[in-house]
């Protein structure tokens, strides 16, 4: 299997870049929905009469 050619050489540099940028999006996701879920617990109880 080591005959076989990729045209999908990629860079030393590249698989780093990917990784750091999608574990970047992943923690932004994550603290929009964390916040998101915290401001839903958190409305019924600022606005009893609402």
């Amino acid at each position: 299997m080591g005959a076989i050619s990729t045209p999908y050489a990629e860079p030393g540099w590249l698989s780093p870049l990917l990784f750091a940028a999608g574990s970047g999006l992943s923690g932004l996701l994550n603290a929009v929905l964390l916040g998101r879920l915290g401001h839903r617990l958190r409305a019924p109880q600022a606005r009893p009469g609402a």
